[in-house]
């Protein structure tokens, strides 16, 4: 958490509670001390979204909105091993930052007592970069390839010295 230029770790969370209400929205509070952090999620047409970080701290209240959309499908987790950001958008003096987040709001139900995470969906998207790096590689393979079949396809016999009206060589193979 960043106020104005000054960072302060909210690394311990001294208690921490859940509510949903009937229009599928649900937001969770982290309490730290004097200040406390509620997210907030939104379930919508079979994707929860992760709408907005509400900072408190000695009566002010502050809400910071993602810099990238963070959702997943209903029952997926969301993982970001970069970091994600919300900010106040009117003015930057307040930064929320999460390192290594990785949350799901809404759980499947299970009979299991602990809640278990899904399948998670990574926010690097599909082409990361040694994807892209590994089919660069394989399109250069196969352009070095095409042109060596190309230019054996092009060897010429060399037929400048035979005679088309003498008599042809023949090697007869059963011995």
């Amino acid at each position: 958490m960043t106020v104005d230029t000054t960072v302060r770790n909210l690394t311990t969370i001294d208690s921490s509670s859940s509510e949903i209400n009937e229009k599928q929205n649900m937001s969770t509070t982290l309490t730290s001390g004097d200040s406390s952090l509620t997210l907030n999620f939104l379930s919508k047409a079979g994707y929860w979204f992760f709408s907005s970080v509400t900072y408190r701290q000695a009566g002010n209240e502050v809400i910071l909105l993602p810099e990238s959309e963070v959702f997943a499908p209903l029952g997926f987790a969301y993982r970001c091993g970069q970091n994600v950001t919300f900010s106040n958008r009117i003015n930057q003096t307040l930064v929320a930052t999460f390192q290594d987040l990785k949350v799901q709001p809404y759980f499947m139900d299970t009979s299991n007592v602990t809640l278990i995470y899904g399948d998670s969906i990574n926010c690097v998207g599909f082409f990361s970069v040694p994807i892209w790096s590994g089919l660069f590689v394989v399109f250069i393979l196969l352009a070095i390839t095409f042109y060596g079949i190309m230019m054996m396809m092009d060897i010429r016999t060399m037929d400048r010295f035979d005679d088309p009206k003498g008599k042809t060589i023949t090697i007869n193979a059963g011995e």
